[in-house]
């Protein structure tokens, strides 16, 4: 559950303050995608970040969210 809200709260990010710098990102559906997609690290090509400021951004929230998919993994081990 808190993966899926870190997933939203990115969205919700890239919509507000990244806006118009991710092609062909239009509406709050579209940087969702964007958003999975990245997670997942399927990255189709079809929206990319366009300035080097979003591509920094994305990078972070990457590297974030594997960080907490290993954090989380390791505590349920125990």
């Amino acid at each position: 559950m808190l993966l899926f809200a870190v997933i939203i709260s990115f969205s919700l990010v890239t919509y507000f303050f990244l806006y118009g710098e991710i092609s062909n990102a239009k509406t709050f559906t579209d940087h969702f995608y964007f958003s999975m997609t990245t997670l997942t690290t399927a990255g189709f090509g079809d929206m990319v970040p366009t300035t080097q400021r979003a591509r920094l951004f994305v990078s972070l929230f990457l590297f974030s969210f594997l960080y907490l998919l290993v954090y989380t993994t390791l505590i349920n081990i125990d």
